[in-house]
């Protein structure tokens, strides 16, 4: 899980060095094909791919303590087949910083005249 402030936003990036075959060596993803990022719930977080499908801005735009999964598909077969290859992370949104403080009154009482007021 990534975390953000409600305040945040944050690029997610594919990096080509993190593209793995079976045997961990260094590969890559169909160059006829860009990926495809979706997020479960666009009202905790908006995703803004970029055009080339290789990164996408998420930014928190719901309410603090909720969570969303950012999942991008891609291509892996670099031949004319299609071979589906995905990856996800859990963003969890949480408060930012507190900017002010509200000071709520109590209930009036009556103060006898001649009587000190304790605290």
């Amino acid at each position: 899980m990534f975390n953000i402030t409600d305040v945040q936003k944050v690029t997610l990036t594919l990096d080509p060095a993190q593209i793995l075959d079976v045997k961990g060596n260094i590969t890559t993803l169909d160059p006829q094909s860009n990926p495809v990022w979706e997020i479960s719930d666009p009202t905790i977080c908006s995703l803004s791919p970029a055009l080339d499908g290789m990164s996408a801005v998420v930014a928190a735009v719901g309410p603090t303590g909720t969570s969303t999964t950012v999942t991008v598909s891609a291509d892996a077969d670099r031949s004319s087949e299609v071979k589906t290859i995905t990856g996800s992370l859990e963003i969890m949104v949480l408060p930012s910083d507190a900017v002010s403080i509200k000071i709520v009154p109590g209930t009036p009482e009556d103060n006898p005249i001649g009587t000190s007021v304790v605290q």
